[in-house]
């Protein structure tokens, strides 16, 4: 009942740490683009509608993608704690030290599965918009 208890605890402090990690975009009341004048340059010279401020939605999703994968990077580093954990206060039961065998296998496992995933997804849709994505400038 302990660990049941334990996996409940880690589960509430994971769900609260993704809460409180949500980045709010900050609003401001001064609009730059439409006080300075820089839109009226602009159209003057010749670039009509660019609309530079604004993430179009491919990025949107990458963004929310690289912030999942943020998320279960740090998930997979507390299974890993939490197995080595376990097996040190094991004391030299094989119970406890094959459960904590079987967490680390299978959180590896997870990791291997989600960052695949993630390279199929990119691979493909970099295949599809045909537009090669600096990812320097996606941050």
């Amino acid at each position: 009942m302990l660990i049941g208890k334990n996996i409940k605890l880690f589960f509430l402090v994971f769900v609260g740490f993704l809460f409180f990690s949500i980045q709010f975009f900050p609003v401001f009341a001064y609009d730059f683009e439409l006080h300075s004048g820089l839109g009226d340059t602009g159209y003057e010279a010749g670039y009509d509608d660019v609309n530079l401020t604004e993430d179009n939605i491919p990025q949107l999703i990458g963004r929310i993608i690289r912030q999942v994968m943020l998320y279960l990077g740090v998930f997979f580093l507390a299974l890993t704690i939490y197995a080595g954990f376990i097996w040190m206060i094991a004391r030299g039961n094989e119970q406890e030290i094959e459960k904590a065998k079987t967490i680390l296998k299978n959180a590896i496992i997870g990791l291997i599965v989600v960052l695949l995933a993630y390279a199929i997804t990119y691979l493909f849709m970099d295949a599809l918009s045909g537009v090669q994505a600096d990812p320097e400038t996606l941050d």
